[in-house]
């Protein structure tokens, strides 16, 4: 049955390349990031549901470019193998938590237009009652949706799975993403549901938890239907320039602030544009190499205190501003 499925992917690749070749060369790459577990990873399966959808949409005239730190777990008929799905990571976890995690990520891939998130299947397995599951997605869904303010982030319901922990995926979890999703996009956020518990049975599931090859082929169309309700293939625009955390430094002079892409030496550098609370002042700034991280030069720091730092007018290449825009260390 895999052999069946790699061959009908190979005829894909071949027809979505003469279809799309025209397109593809005028369309704006579109970066997605697939975010999750191990059933993001694959596992067991190469490529997962990430080669199928990179065939749909690639058939479909996107001109597809995954981002993300990990690139294990491709395919042969994958052309790009960059993704962020970690097998046995949860929500949440000082070790294995994604929320923990986003941070560091963003600060090394570059800024992704689409988010696709399927996380909380490791949670079921570790706490059956799912105690605050749900309360822990939203907090990394702002997480996610405050460092990257223009993605579209695609947060999904949890699939069927053969054991007793699927109780706890029916009772205390699936019932509350679609509110949680709603409150989000409520404040403003880039933030749609996707029911993925719908589009895949037990009998798509290679071991009664991840899927196997006809399942995440099933997955690759249920992303594929998301993708497309929010973005077209032509309408791929800039994203907004963000912050995405700051840090003081021991000597209690400098903050250093990274940002979700890179920005103009000339609007970063200048002092006066940014400003931060509690009597401190900012006397330089300065940007790194790769033009995603200031570092500013400030009066004396009270050691233990909280304080925000607000920046203004600091724009990217395509003249987007970052402007209002406040974050504590």
């Amino acid at each position: 049955m895999q052999f069946k499925h790699l061959s009908l992917v190979s005829l894909l690749v071949t027809a979505a390349l003469s279809v799309t070749s025209t397109a593809q060369a005028s369309n704006p790459s579109i970066r997605i990031m697939p975010l999750g577990d191990s059933i993001t990873h694959g596992t067991p399966v190469a490529g997962g549901y990430r080669d199928p959808l990179y065939h749909m949409l690639t058939a479909a005239g996107y001109n597809v470019d995954y981002v993300g730190t990990a690139t294990d777990n491709g395919s042969a008929t994958l052309p790009d193998w960059d993704h962020e799905g970690h097998g046995g990571w949860r929500i949440s976890n000082a070790s294995v938590g994604l929320y923990e995690h986003i941070y560091g990520w963003f600060e090394a891939i570059a800024d992704p237009h689409v988010v696709l998130v399927h996380i909380g299947t490791n949670d079921s397995s570790n706490d059956p009652s799912f105690s605050n599951a749900v309360t822990r997605l939203d907090a990394l869904i702002t997480r996610i949706a405050t460092c990257q303010p223009s993605a579209h982030i695609i947060v999904t319901s949890l699939m069927k799975r053969s054991d007793a922990n699927y109780i706890g995926i029916t009772n205390y979890f699936n019932p509350y993403v679609p509110g949680l999703v709603t409150n989000q996009a409520a404040l403003g956020r880039r933030v749609t549901f996707l029911d993925m518990h719908a589009y895949l049975e037990l009998s798509d599931m290679a071991d009664g938890l991840h899927p196997n090859a006809g399942g995440y082929t099933n997955m690759a169309a249920a992303w594929f239907g998301a993708i497309t309700n929010v973005i077209a293939a032509d309408a791929v625009t800039p994203n907004q320039p963000a912050m995405i955390r700051a840090a003081g430094s021991n000597d209690h002079a400098h903050v250093a602030i990274t940002l979700n892409k890179a920005v103009t030496v000339d609007t970063a550098t200048n002092a006066a544009n940014y400003a931060i609370d509690g009597g401190v002042t900012v006397t330089a700034a300065a940007l790194s190499s790769n033009r995603r991280t200031v570092t500013l030069t400030t009066s004396a720091q009270t050691s233990g205190t909280l304080y925000t730092v607000t920046v203004n007018n600091v724009a990217d290449d395509d003249a987007l501003t970052l402007s209002g825009s406040q974050i504590a260390f």
